[in-house]
């Protein structure tokens, strides 16, 4: 036998030594190391919990020098950890709690938005400070009582409260340094092969080409497949056929899938837990597509399915991983599990009606990709979640009002505290959720935001007047106009500028346009063709640097036409094509799509413009239709 092999183990400790006296190379075939953080932090994680993560495969040669043949991501992990530990603190390992203590410590009279801002704050200083200590020796010297100085210096009302702050940072600081030893202590399973070196190569392909990282979905898939759940009510029937759907597909492959009988799942109307939450996630996409996106492939996990139910029960997104044993936990048996989706589902029906006007697209329904979704699949899960837990849920926390310790449900009626503030709901929700998508408070993963907007019960409720929501609708138009700059490539319109027609047309739109099947395009009202020209022409013999670019593709230049006349005005405006015009009042187009009078465009007829012109013109064109904008948006969500 050429090769045969020994199952062995390294610490983690003895990992790092044999790596760095070059004992454990790699060979040349290799891939290197391609892991992101996120997946390096999964992974660190794992060990750090005592689960299990896989062995190492290593060769070694007659001078007893070894080489990873798999593993290389596992081993440079762990070795990166080793050797620099801090890069992995994040904020996973900031107890929120500790840090909102350190804030109550000022006594401040702010609102909680602004608390929340200064709780931010102080742990995006605590990581940045516990980044500075690079070594395992430094790890183990930190000192607490030092970066309690810093943020009592940062912070004149801690002044006198150092020790105070030490105290409540210490068990943070303490916890990291003990995760450090017990990783070094951690021992890695490896397989050591021997023989000849020639088949190496060949067991690395073999290895990597039959084998794919798992995703979440299909971990709990196998976790979750001996729970089961009886669909009791007809609303949910449709799941049945999502799931039976997905794995015709499945079956259509070598191997046949254990157990799998279509006729016998929608005779007992039976699914294990997985297929529940992949059915609802393909319901919830099909009947709201404008809020969840399209059901694209009978195979694909949309999920949402996962994350609704787990943030309607008001669990952490961190303890989705139980969700098939904390559901039985909160609602006991099958019929009132029927009743928690179906609820969800009438939530999420009021949820669409409320946010319509802004989430309905008017433009070109004949390119389906291009009516997406808006926002992020947390946001509205936030916003959905909030409303449910808020109807039906009363949650009891423990002394500190740190964790829930119990959850009630009561589908009977929606609570008093919903009914009182049911309507300062309504009228906030859609305001909160504009200014969360112009400001991008969305970006990245969500997860902490969500868990904090459900588990405090008030991001919702909060007013919003109209000075505060014109400053944001400013803001985000500013820096849209100092970002953007174009003269070639005319960015597409994005999600911040899909929302802000849909609610400046929602009032101006008549039931002809929205009932007729008139196909609709965002158009630039200063044609971008014509705008290119003019931009060549003044640019004509300057240096790169020196070009004149606008914000072509501003909202202030964007308007829904029907599909009739972009198609036939190409480079005109409204006003030079005389074909469009036809049958049509000039006055009407103005008051239903374009906002503009004929002498707010006159300077394009301007065939020596300057570059200086060119831009004062441009801008102030943009800036004056922003305003007529913002009066259409006072006048549908303020009134």
């Amino acid at each position: 036998m050429e090769n045969w092999w020994k199952a062995s183990e390294y610490s983690v400790e003895e990992l790092q030594i044999a790596i760095e006296s070059k004992q454990i190379t790699i060979p040349p075939y290799q891939r290197g190391c391609v892991w992101k953080i996120d997946q390096k932090r999964n992974l660190i994680d794992t060990i750090k919990k005592g689960y299990p993560f896989g062995s190492v495969l290593l060769y070694e040669d007659a001078n007893r020098k070894q080489q990873i043949i798999d593993g290389l991501q596992r081993c440079s992990t762990i070795f990166e950890f080793v050797t620099n530990p801090t890069r992995f603190f994040d904020e996973q390992n900031i107890d929120e709690h500790i840090v909102n203590k350190i804030v109550d410590l000022m006594n401040l009279n702010n609102s909680e938005e602004i608390k929340a801002k200064i709780a931010d704050d102080i742990s995006h200083k605590l990581m940045d400070w516990v980044k500075q200590h690079e070594t395992m020796k430094d790890v183990r010297g930190m000192q607490y009582y030092e970066f309690a100085y810093t943020i009592c210096h940062d912070y004149p009302t801690l002044e006198k409260k150092v020790k105070d702050v030490a105290e409540l940072i210490k068990p943070i600081l303490e916890e990291y340094v003990t995760i450090c030893d017990f990783i070094l202590k951690v021992k890695i399973p490896v397989i050591i092969l021997y023989g000849s070196e020639k088949n190496m190569p060949e067991i690395f392909e073999r290895i990597n080409n039959t084998g794919s990282r798992l995703t979440k979905y299909q971990i709990y898939k196998a976790a979750w497949s001996v729970s089961n759940v009886k669909i009791t009510d007809k609303r949910l029937e449709k799941l049945l056929d999502y799931v039976c759907a997905c794995y015709d597909i499945m079956v259509d492959g070598n191997f046949e899938i254990d157990d799998y009988d279509s006729t016998q799942i929608h005779k007992h109307k039976t699914l294990n837990f997985y297929d529940l939450c992949f059915g609802y996630g393909k319901l919830l996409c099909d009947q709201y597509p404008q809020l969840f996106g399209r059901n694209e492939s009978k195979t694909k996990v949309e999920s949402v399915g996962f994350a609704l139910i787990n943030a309607c029960l008001g669990y952490r997104v961190s303890e989705m991983d139980q969700l098939h044993t904390n559901i039985y936990e909160c609602l006991k048996n099958d019929a009132t599990i029927n009743l928690f989706l179906c609820k969800i589902l009438d939530t999420v029906g009021e949820i669409d009606k409320i946010l319509k006007v802004v989430t309905s697209f008017k433009g070109n329904r004949r390119n389906e990709k291009f009516s997406g979704v808006n926002h992020t699949e947390m946001q509205i899960v936030s916003i959905i979640a909030f409303a449910f837990t808020q109807k039906f849920v009363i949650f009891t926390k423990d002394n500190l009002g740190e964790k829930i310790i119990s959850r009630y449900f009561d589908f009977t009626k929606p609570s008093d505290v919903w009914e009182e503030r049911r309507k300062t709901f309504v009228n906030n929700c859609i305001k909160s959720y504009v200014i969360d998508c112009l400001q991008e408070r969305w970006r990245g993963s969500g997860d902490k935001r969500l868990n904090n907007i459900i588990f405090n019960g008030i991001y919702y409720y909060k007013s919003i007047s109209w000075e505060e929501f014109e400053s944001n609708l400013d803001l985000w138009f500013s820096s849209v106009l100092s970002d953007r700059r174009e003269d070639k490539k005319i960015a597409t319109p994005k999600e911040a500028e899909k929302i802000i027609l849909n609610i400046v047309h929602a009032n101006t739109f008549r039931a002809e346009d929205l009932l007729s099947g008139k196909d609709f395009d965002i158009e630039h009202l200063v044609p971008k063709s014509k705008v290119k020209k003019m931009l060549e022409k003044v640019n004509r013999g300057k240096k790169d640097v020196e070009y004149l670019k606008l914000p072509i593709s501003s909202v202030g230049n964007l308007c829904y036409l029907p599909e009739e006349s972009n198609r036939s005005k190409g480079a005109k405006t409204v006003y030079e094509d005389t074909d469009y015009l036809k049958g049509r009042k000039i006055n009407d187009v103005e008051e239903r799509y374009t906002f503009t009078t004929e002498t707010s465009m006159k300077w394009l007829l301007n065939e020596d413009i300057d570059a200086v012109t060119l831009e004062k013109e441009y801008m102030k064109f943009v800036k004056w239709r922003w305003k007529n904008m913002k009066a259409k948006i006072k006048d549908c969500l303020f009134v």
